[in-house]
């Protein structure tokens, strides 16, 4: 769904590029139908969890400005007139400038992102006050664990990947500090993020992706728990008080959504937050 002033709050946006052949058109028809909301259609490629909306601003993955380029042969100031048009909101790309290297090692990075979706490393939380300020307040992930400590040797060759998604998680992290989107300023926390590495492969555990409900006084996070041990040799029991503490500072209340759920979908790379989608918004 997305949220722009002076549009249907309840919509579901259907992109043709992901969605050309009949089974994928199935499940938004039969949404729609369910739940009496607009089917918008879009040309634009889009993926979910690749797309973030604040209250009045938009955040994509720069991965779909590449894509969309490669697609319509555009420059991205078209892309971009074209995201503004469908979203009402011109976008703010993450990502790095310079595609990250290495394809012989699949750490479950985007081609210029940390991470092939922004929802595993970055979280829209609100709007907060601070010193009478009113703040957007975000979560970034930040690399930690085994990952982390090799990342911080570039001239070695099965290394700079590595370092590379750490960088870019810096990057964005730096970004959103020194922005402001229509006068306020962000505040940037950072969460946990470790990268489990098998080989040539390698999935995250996020504390980013998970489900968010802020409401009238209510702040709450349903968070994705891994301390069922997704491999062995990973003990995540530290890095999840952390990201409980971290959450909680920022006045949220905490629930665990069990481990089962979140391992499972940890095997096809994702979390919590990939496993929903949302279908109607209160206006308030």
């Amino acid at each position: 769904p997305f949220h722009s002033e002076g549009r249907d709050l309840n919509s579901l946006m259907v992109s043709f590029n992901q969605s050309y052949n009949l089974k994928n058109q199935f499940a938004p028809a039969a949404l729609m139908n369910a739940r009496k909301c607009w089917l918008r259609p879009t040309f634009l490629y889009l993926e979910g969890g690749n797309a973030l909306t604040g209250r009045d601003y938009l955040v994509m993955g720069r991965d779909i400005l590449a894509q969309n380029q490669d697609i319509y042969q555009a420059k991205a100031a078209e892309i971009e007139s074209n995201v503004q048009r469908e979203f009402g909101f011109r976008p703010i790309w993450s990502g790095a400038f310079e595609a990250l290297s290495s394809p012989k090692l699949q750490l479950s990075q985007g081609k210029f992102q940390p991470a092939f979706h922004l929802d595993m490393y970055l979280t829209l939380a609100g709007s907060i006050m601070e010193e009478d300020e009113e703040k957007e307040l975000v979560f970034v992930g930040e690399l930690v664990g085994v990952a982390a400590e090799k990342a911080q040797n570039p001239k070695n060759p099965r290394s700079i990947l590595l370092w590379q998604i750490n960088a870019a998680l810096e990057q964005c992290a730096l970004d959103f500090s020194r922005r402001r989107v229509n006068g306020r300023a962000f505040k940037v926390v950072r969460l946990p993020l470790m990268l489990v590495i098998q080989g040539a492969t390698g999935r995250f555990l996020s504390y980013n992706n998970c489900l968010m409900e802020i409401y009238d006084d209510k702040k709450r996070v349903y968070l994705p728990s891994y301390l069922d041990k997704p491999l062995e040799d990973v003990d995540m029991t530290e890095f999840e008080r952390q990201a409980v503490s971290e959450y909680e500072n920022q006045g949220f209340e905490v629930v665990k959504v069990e481990a089962e759920l979140a391992r499972k979908s940890w095997i096809t790379q994702g979390s919590l937050h990939c496993l929903v989608q949302v279908l109607a918004r209160d206006k308030a």
